[in-house]
């Protein structure tokens, strides 16, 4: 009786394994069906297959961290296809430079000019100047150098030629301002004006203006006397080489075509000039200059050089 126990229990537990063992064969064959072939070899090129692979991804963006904008750039074994990189410009296109500026030193202070000032000192020119009648001098020291239609209103003495003022009625060809619009000023202070009022020159006082009341301004200059007719008008610091500067450094205009006309080039400022660009005030009179000093001018000095007769 226990051997035929034994023969059922050995013939069951082989039945048992049969049927495990069929069972992972039949697996096995299965996983060999679902196995996928290997792909055939592509033609495609590594551009190619790049943007096939791109084309079958999700269309959501993809969100940039900033551990993937330092990640180290790939291999040249891991790119199909480097794209050449075009070097920078050796060259940069440059910015538009500045108009040029002097800087000069005086101790240890810098000071800058306008290219007009430089250009002005370049042909020996350091100082502006204006005449006006002594009655006019405390007035102009402390409101500054206005035109001759503001100076009307102040009531200051007018020395200029009432004819000559009427043609400075017209307009100048760059602005298109009046001439009269603009504050005066010579190059050469010893001009055919000067010679004209000479037998009044105790009463004149000669004005002379720093450079640097040019900037910040509409200026013009001219090749002459600004009301007449055959004069030319520039602004443009390099035209000033087209000035008679032959006449203007000459002792004598009448040695010279035209000298009268030339010999009285202006500077003409817009719209006025103020007072602590006045350096100093000259006079061909000791009387003129106690005046002067009496009403609080001191910047009057005595200067009997600059005038005729």
């Amino acid at each position: 009786m226990g051997w035929l126990i034994l023969i059922v229990i050995l013939w069951f537990l082989s039945t048992v394994y049969e049927s495990v063992n069929n069972s992972t064969k039949e697996q096995i064959e299965q996983k060999k069906k679902d196995k996928p072939k290997a792909p055939l070899p592509s033609t495609q090129t590594g551009s190619e297959r790049r943007s096939s692979v791109v084309s079958s991804k999700d269309d959501t963006p993809i969100k940039h961290t900033e551990s993937d904008n330092n990640k180290q750039p790939a291999r040249s074994s891991e790119v199909d296809t480097p794209q050449a990189i075009a070097p920078p410009p050796t060259n940069p296109p440059r910015k538009k430079e500045p108009p040029v500026i002097k800087v000069s030193g005086e101790g240890s202070k810098r000071v800058y000019e306008s290219a007009l000032v430089s250009t002005l000192r370049s042909y020996g020119v350091d100082y502006l100047w204006h005449m006006t009648h002594v009655d006019n001098v405390l007035s102009i020291t402390q409101k500054g150098l206005v035109s001759h239609e503001r100076a009307v209103p102040i009531k200051r003495v007018d020395i200029s030629d009432p004819d000559v003022q009427r043609l400075r009625g017209g307009m100048d060809p760059i602005y298109n301002r009046k001439i009269k619009a603009y504050s005066p000023t010579y190059i050469k202070i010893r001009n055919p004006m000067l010679y004209r009022l000479k037998n009044d020159s105790e009463s004149l006082c000669l004005i002379e203006i720093a450079l640097d009341a040019l900037d910040y301004h509409d200026v013009i200059f001219t090749d002459g006397n600004a009301a007449s007719r055959e004069t030319k008008f520039y602004s443009n610091p390099n035209d000033l080489k087209y000035l008679p500067w032959d006449v203007l450094n000459s002792e004598y205009w009448s040695d010279f075509i035209d000298g009268k006309r030339k010999r009285c080039a202006e500077i003409l400022v817009y719209p006025s000039i103020g007072a602590r660009h006045i350096t100093r005030i000259h006079c061909n009179s000791q009387n003129t200059l106690n005046s002067l000093y009496r009403m609080g001018v001191d910047k009057a000095v005595y200067s009997p050089r600059l005038f005729f007769g």
